[in-house]
């Protein structure tokens, strides 16, 4: 399907992980089905965007771009001035870059180059992660070709044709055994190891309670902090018997859920989906003010099958979690019918599916 016109697929992207990795995933699809397919980010310029861009071996470019105004004040004044400032200097950057087809897949710079490749006339697509899709996404929507969702409640949210495929994850090779895995972060493999994670952003909530627990329980700690709290809680990695791994952001995130029994995490889609990929228990803290409550929706989807517990952050506490895991770690069946149930949420196929009807919608 590679064909003989050359073609440049511009995806808009940026400002967590949660945006860029799907993203990459359906480029690195795009990639192997059509070689001959030219690949950029249109991005935000902060150094994450740039970072897991550059690191897959894309072309970055930054653009400019504004976060939707929440409420009544200066910068809701001054957005439509703004808007159509972002979106001019995005349409140039269309043009001179020569995409022909727009991807987009969250994030602020969804809006300028989104609106940018509606106006000239460039086919649009989008993939939504999340079981409610923000405004930027309903919006898109009524422009785009076709919609790709993660989760099919987001469907209702949407305008115009929509597609469920799950959510793409690229796919990410394990870099050895578990055994080698825990080793390699000097943890011991003969313990049960649980797994920490807020997302690239980090769950202050999450890291506080995980702090009083570290080197209090038989098990060890994987622990992604996240940039904000990493030197603050580093030092308890450093005492005695602590059992823990500490670390801010990694691109070996798949093989640290490999290595673990058992999963604490928000419940934002990327997650969900490279957990559910390796069929891993979970315990869910979903963030309170993700939009629409979209996280809590996430979360209650995955619980409902059996394949994960679900803790709300403002019941959040060290005896509560420390009870929930324990629960799961000490029951092997337990431990097994909530794999088994979880993997129903994986969708190994996703970017491949998505990047076929993109290069078919493109002939």
């Amino acid at each position: 399907m590679s064909g003989s016109r050359h073609r440049v697929a511009g995806f808009a992207a940026g400002g967590t992980g949660g945006h860029l990795v799907p993203a990459i995933a359906i480029a690195d699809a795009i990639g192997k089905l059509s070689p001959s397919c030219e690949i950029l980010f249109f991005a935000t310029s902060r150094p994450i965007d740039r970072t897991l861009i550059q690191a897959h071996g894309y072309k970055y470019v930054p653009v400019l771009s504004y976060p939707l105004p929440r409420s009544i004040g200066t910068d809701a004044l001054l957005f439509p001035f703004r808007l159509v400032l972002s979106v001019l200097l995005a349409m140039e950057k269309l043009k001179r870059f020569g995409v022909s087809v727009v991807v987009l897949a969250g994030g602020y710079p969804s809006v300028p180059i989104g609106f940018a490749g509606y106006l000239m006339r460039k086919p649009v697509f989008l993939q939504e992660q999340n079981s409610v899709p923000g405004v930027a996404s309903r919006v898109a929507s009524s422009f785009a070709r076709i919609s790709f969702v993660g989760f099919p409640e987001a469907a209702k949210y949407l305008k115009g044709r929509v597609v469920f495929t799950g959510n793409p994850i690229p796919r990410r090779g394990i870099s050895g055994t578990r055994e080698e895995i825990l080793a390699s972060v000097g943890l011991s493999p003969q313990k049960k190891t649980v797994l920490i994670t807020g997302g690239s952003q980090g769950a202050s909530s999450l890291n506080r309670v995980v702090s009083q627990l570290v080197g209090k329980t038989d098990w060890q700690f994987i622990w992604q902090t996240g940039r904000t709290d990493f030197v603050r809680y580093l030092p308890l990695s450093r005492q005695e018997e602590s059992s823990v791994y500490i670390f801010d952001f990694t691109e070996r995130i798949a093989d640290f859920i490999f290595a673990s029994d058992v999963v604490v995490a928000r419940a934002g889609a990327l997650t969900l989906a490279e957990i559910a990929a390796l069929g891993k228990p979970a315990v869910l803290v979903p963030y309170p003010y993700a939009t629409g409550g979209h996280q809590l929706l996430n979360a209650k989807a995955v619980a409902s099958s059996g394949g994960a517990v679900v803790i709300r952050d403002n019941e959040l506490s060290p005896q509560l979690l420390e009870e929930t895991v324990a629960g799961i770690l000490s029951d092997e069946e337990k431990l097994d019918s909530m794999s088994e149930a979880i993997r129903c949420f994986a969708h190994p196929d996703a970017a491949e599916r998505i990047a076929n009807i993109i290069l078919e919608e493109m002939e």
